[in-house]
């Protein structure tokens, strides 16, 4: 066969006229194309840019290797668009974290909004979650908490476990049935000085051990919820 020079049709071998299509005169790519043979004509290849290496952060607007950056395969670079620092503090950080450093404004006088007196700022609670004093003074809470408490008293301990210990009241209350009613470790009916029973919990994962008096909670507190250290006192409460 004969070489085909670059100014003749690879197709028809014909010149070209400086026209063409995907590699052929336009005459020869009319024709595949009415014939629907268009698609196995070479597609000239775009120069592909060189590898990047390195990439700004949307948030910041640092440049900054691309190790710096999350996998992502649905970008073009496979790169997201956030550095990692950028994104902890945009997707880790709570707004809690980010205004527990702001500064706590005092000296200054605020109105309450439900008592409407005027009062210095110190008698407003400090709010780490919008970084600002809260519109209700100390005192009205407090009432409002202990108005709360006579009125509905099993509903404000059914809120304060749930709260605190991710169990309801009549979670409570089975849990301290199936002990008989008493005290998980000492037995004691009531806890001391006439305070309900204390909800004992792993301090490390928050689940809930058993219900537990005044006296022994705060004993097992004291230990550092540690069973080394607290066979260690029982061996040496034996020993003497």
């Amino acid at each position: 066969m004969d070489e085909v020079t670059p100014d003749l049709c690879p197709d028809c071998n014909r010149p070209t006229g400086g026209k063409t299509a995907r590699g052929v005169c336009i005459n020869c790519y009319h024709r595949h194309w009415r014939h629907g043979t268009h698609v196995t004509l070479p597609t000239p290849g775009r120069r592909k840019p060189p590898p990047r290496t390195e990439k700004p952060c949307s948030a910041c607007g640092i440049v900054k290797p691309l190790a710096e950056f999350i996998s992502a395969g649905e970008r073009r670079d496979g790169k997201g668009s956030h550095c990692l620092e950028c994104r902890k503090v945009r997707y880790y950080t709570t707004p809690r974290d980010l205004n527990a450093s702001a500064p706590q404004t005092s000296g200054g006088v605020q109105e309450c909004a439900t008592c409407g007196a005027a009062k210095p700022e110190e008698d407003f609670a400090w709010s780490v979650h919008v970084a600002t004093r809260r519109k209700t003074c100390k005192a009205c809470v407090s009432e409002r908490v202990k108005s709360r408490r006579e009125r509905d008293p099993d509903r404000f301990r059914d809120q304060a476990l749930r709260s605190k210990y991710g169990i309801s009241l009549r979670d409570f209350e089975a849990m301290l049935a199936t002990q008989g009613g008493a005290c998980a470790i000492c037995g004691s009916p009531a806890s001391s000085r006439g305070k309900s029973f204390a909800v004992d919990h792993c301090h490390a994962t928050g689940r809930v051990r058993g219900i537990l008096c005044g006296k022994c909670n705060s004993a097992i507190g004291l230990f550092g919820d540690d069973a080394d250290r607290l066979e260690k006192a029982v061996t040496y409460l034996r020993a003497g």
